[in-house]
């Protein structure tokens, strides 16, 4: 922390830039070295009876039918509930939520912070709370993963060997998916089908936020801005934060999405 705001200080004060990147040079290195250093701190948590429930919703259909079940199974949780918990948390574990916390990077970069609840404003507090139900959306992806997601999967390719043609010929026909870009959504689909988990999502992540930007080009919306003559496309975030994208998507399907 120290480092970090010495850098600054010599930033402000117009170091040179040998000094400046001899800082950086170890706050660099003391952000890695903090990082492995950390303790992992893990919780057990039971998936209960959802991948057996998951299999036997899918086993038997048509192999496209029942890709299309296990895409529809409702795991996540709901905004709603979300906040309910976390206003729950928030009260209940104050040394968990009570002080702010650091977000940092996998190699030590502070990524954000999040104010504690206690003796803070009500922003502050308010921001507490959307921190904890960041925490709780994260535990219903481990959650949907491990029970659904995964043994869904599973199930799909013991009863039938998908290819690439035939996700393609699914999905081509879903005007939610822009023109032109179906082949690419099918790569990712088939990728997550046989296991290539980083695969599908590095090709995932992108289409989804160029789909949802151009559902909102085809409502009328401006999706650029303007700046010294150059159009670029607004962000994920503000694509999220949208009013009509509300109207379209729900806040849960928003809420999942920008919890991810």
């Amino acid at each position: 922390m120290y480092l970090r705001i010495a850098r600054q200080e010599l930033l402000n004060a117009g170091a040179s830039r040998e000094r400046i990147a001899a800082v950086s040079t170890l706050l660099d290195e003391s952000q890695v070295l903090a990082v492995n250093e950390m303790a992992s701190i893990g919780t057990e948590f039971s998936l209960g009876q959802l991948p057996d429930y998951v299999r036997d919703l899918v086993r038997g259909h048509d192999p496209i039918r029942a890709l299309w079940i296990l895409a529809g199974v409702p795991v996540m949780p709901s905004r709603q509930r979300a906040r309910g918990v976390a206003e729950e948390g928030v009260k209940k574990h104050v040394f968990a939520y009570g002080f702010g916390r650091r977000h940092l990077s996998r190699d030590g970069r502070q990524q954000g912070e999040t104010p504690g609840a206690i003796g803070r404003s009500e922003s502050d507090r308010e921001a507490a709370v959307l921190g904890a139900m960041r925490d709780h959306a994260a535990h219903g992806r481990m959650y949907a993963v491990l029970g659904a997601i995964e043994p869904g999967q599973n199930q799909l390719v013991l009863q039938h060997e998908y290819t690439l043609a035939e996700i393609y010929a699914a999905v081509r026909p879903r005007p939610f998916i822009p023109q032109g870009h179906h082949l690419l959504w099918a790569k990712a689909i088939h990728a997550g089908l046989v296991g290539e988990y980083d695969v599908a999502i590095h090709i995932l992540a992108p289409q989804m936020e160029n789909a949802l930007r151009e559902v909102l080009r085809r409502q009328g919306e401006i999706v650029y801005g303007t700046r010294d003559g150059v159009q670029s496309l607004i962000s994920i975030e503000n694509v999220l934060d949208h009013p009509k994208s509300q109207h379209i998507f729900g806040e849960d399907f928003l809420f999942a999405l920008d919890t991810s």
